[in-house]
């Protein structure tokens, strides 16, 4: 149901000479943040605040503007500068006495909390700091300080270390291509890994947290291997919760002949492994997810080790569908089956669905819009059914029905799901998931596989990233597959035949 895209910093590296830029954690090094900040002379470029350690200063940054502070060290001195965002997310530029650029950099943490670097001075001189909003139209208030301005101490080569290690790490992370491999991203990880380490070493919990999560982001199954979990063996991998082997043998086997026709299908064969899991195994890989819920991390697809999550979604459904809504789904095709049954089946079959998701982003396709990711993976999860099994391709649709007559969603148009799509309501997103199955459907009756041919000539892989407008994405679409602008409309009117909100 969910991509979790590869978890990447906004970070550029501009000079040789640095020592080191790094994302601070929760709780960063060095000297406590004072209270009751002062309000700070508007800094600008050609006139810079000076900062002194231990002294926070409060400002505003909005559109084109930049704030420059500017604090002296002698050399062979460090420095720990820390901006906290209030609203708005910044990037910052350090510059050298001579005005060299040592680093800017932007740590992947939206518009809130602290964004912080480790500098150690070459030579004695002014050293600047410069903030500017990551996107023009990003504005808001933030609060900065030198944390500390000292003598450098055996552990300062630590923390230089780490974060060179995290700043080569992210340089790589930058290089890797859509097509990277497992030995590839796990290289990578590796250098977050030994960051990790090191801060571990200095007892700082959060850096050492925060390095961790850049390496899982790469290499999520490090989190299982280090846990112990028993792997089955092959070109995909599973590793599953004791007591769960019976099931991802069995999984395996059904999501290998997926790849194999989705391979055959795209000309491209992704590293993917499968994660078959329990409860408590989920919350370390996947705390932030509720159990059950199919996801796909770096070249892993999670599924729950039990049917609880299938069971709770037939219990929500039951809610709202009226009785003759639940009889007509347990007599459609493939008749005699409950609606519990309906939705194991259902939720297994999502595994081919966050594949596509892997697949997509093997491809290195230029959808822009959480809609249109989901209604791809929707698109291969179909396709491969409807070819391969044809009576639970018809399962996915009824159930697809289900979703869409058991909730009254608050949300319904596209624009509104790119909106809130990591805060949608479960049942609101079930919703959307039924409606973009749907579609997937009637768009297959009539293009078969080369949909995806136009897909990829309308978005092309490889191209630059580029921010569309839903309704320029949906234009495109209705521009080589008629229908799609009078499927978006109807979207956005709620029916009110619907089940209760959820």
């Amino acid at each position: 149901m969910l991509q979790l895209a590869f978890y990447s910093p906004r970070v550029g590296l501009l000079a040789a000479g640095l020592l080191g830029s790094r994302l601070l954690a929760a709780q960063p090094v060095g000297a406590p943040a004072p209270t009751g900040p002062v309000a700070a002379p508007l800094a600008t470029a050609a006139a810079p605040v000076r900062l002194a350690v231990g002294q926070p200063l409060a400002g505003t940054v909005a559109g084109d503007e930049t704030r420059t502070y500017v604090f002296p060290l002698e050399a062979r001195q460090v420095a720990h500068v820390v901006v906290e965002q209030q609203g708005v997310d910044v990037v910052l530029t350090v510059l050298a006495p001579g005005g060299q650029p040592l680093a800017e950099m932007d740590s992947p943490i939206g518009n809130q909390g602290p964004e912080s670097v480790w500098l150690a001075a070459a030579a004695a001189g002014d050293y600047r700091v410069r903030v500017r909003p990551f996107t023009k139209a990003g504005a808001g208030a933030y609060t900065v300080r030198l944390a500390a301005a000292r003598d450098a101490t055996p552990a300062d080569g630590q923390r230089l270390q780490a974060q060179g290690l995290v700043a080569e790490g992210l340089a790589q992370r930058q290089r890797l291509t859509p097509q990277a491999g497992r030995a590839e991203r796990q290289a990578v990880a590796g250098k977050f890994e030994a960051a990790r380490a090191l801060w571990q070493q200095l007892g700082e919990a959060g850096d050492a947290h925060l390095a961790g999560r850049l390496a899982t982001a790469l290499d999520p199954t490090s989190i299982l291997r280090a846990a112990g979990l028993p792997t089955i063996a092959g070109n995909m991998r599973a590793y599953y919760s004791r007591g769960a082997e019976a099931r991802a043998r069995a999984w395996r086997a059904d999501f290998e002949q997926g790849a194999a026709f989705f391979s055959a299908w795209l000309g491209i064969k992704p590293d993917i492994d499968l994660a078959i899991l329990n409860e408590a195994d989920w919350q370390l890989i996947s705390p932030n997810i509720p159990y059950g819920g199919p996801h796909s991390l770096a070249g892993l697809v999670v599924l729950p080790a039990t049917s609880d999550f299938s069971h709770g979604a037939a219990a929500l459904l039951s809610r709202g569908l009226t009785p003759a809504q639940r009889q007509a789904a347990e007599a459609a095709k493939t008749g005699g089956r409950t609606v519990e049954q309906r939705l194991d089946d259902y939720f297994h079959d999502l595994g081919y669905h966050e594949m596509g998701h892997l697949y997509e982003r093997a491809l290195g396709l230029g959808p822009s819009g959480h809609w249109l990711n989901e209604f791809f993976a929707n698109y291969l999860l179909y396709a491969y059914l409807r070819e391969k099994q044809p009576a639970r391709a018809d399962n996915l649709l009824v159930a697809s029905t289900l979703f869409q007559q058991g909730v009254r969603p608050n949300y319904t148009s596209l624009a509104d799901f790119d909106r809130v799509y990591m805060d949608m309501p479960p049942g609101n997103y079930g919703w959307y998931q039924g409606a973009f199955t749907r579609q997937a459907a009637a768009v297959y009756a009539t293009e078969k596989r080369g949909f995806i041919a136009k897909l990829k000539a309308a978005f092309p892989p490889g191209a630059p990233p580029q921010r569309l407008t839903t309704d320029e994405v949906v234009q495109r679409l209705e521009a080589f597959s008629p229908g799609f602008g009078a499927w978006a409309w109807q979207l956005a009117v709620p029916t009110a035949a619907s089940g209760p909100a959820k």
